[in-house]
């Protein structure tokens, strides 16, 4: 959950505990990152459609793995990943957790074709923001995301959650 989602002071206090934690490269989630965007855009959707989305959100590791220091315990995940449904609806996005990716990276997809666009949700194509492309739930999606993200169609706003990459955060 990000903290600006939080209903009170304790909750917004706890997205910021170990257990809650994945590290994250500086140019992904800050103002311009693409996981950051991904965030205000859902925050933003949610605002303006008051629908209530039910979030899910993970990560998926490299091979091989890559760790804070050296021979150290706490792995870098190599993608983190969000599902936003809404009832039988939904979509799934994908973002690079790596700055300056090998090209075998960057060319990566879960899905066929990228699904974005339709909801009208833009991403920066710089690799340094974290690369992102949307998917439905088929193929490779599948068998990297737990079963109680599935989904059947894809989600489908109304008015697509325009958000704009650069200022301040949009408030309730």
């Amino acid at each position: 959950m990000p903290d600006q989602d939080a209903p009170d002071y304790w909750w917004k206090m706890a997205t910021f505990s170990y257990g809650n934690a994945a590290p994250e490269w500086n140019t992904i989630n800050s103002e311009g990152g693409n996981w950051h965007s991904l965030e205000r855009i859902v925050h933003r959707m949610a605002l303006d459609t008051k629908k209530r989305y039910e979030i899910f959100t993970g990560v998926l590791p490299g091979n091989p793995p890559k760790y804070l220091v050296p021979g150290g315990r706490i792995s870098i995940p190599k993608w983190f990943w969000k599902v936003i449904k809404y009832e039988s609806q939904g979509i799934v996005v994908f973002v690079l957790n790596d700055p300056k990716p090998a090209a075998k990276d960057a060319g990566k997809k879960f899905c066929s074709s990228d699904k974005c666009a339709l909801l009208g949700w833009e991403f920066s194509g710089n690799k340094s923001k974290g690369l992102a492309h949307c998917c439905s739930y088929e193929g490779d999606v599948r068998t990297v995301l737990p079963k109680q993200a599935a989904f059947s169609k894809l989600l489908s706003v109304s008015s697509p959650a325009k958000v704009k990459t650069r200022g301040k955060r949009p408030r309730a």
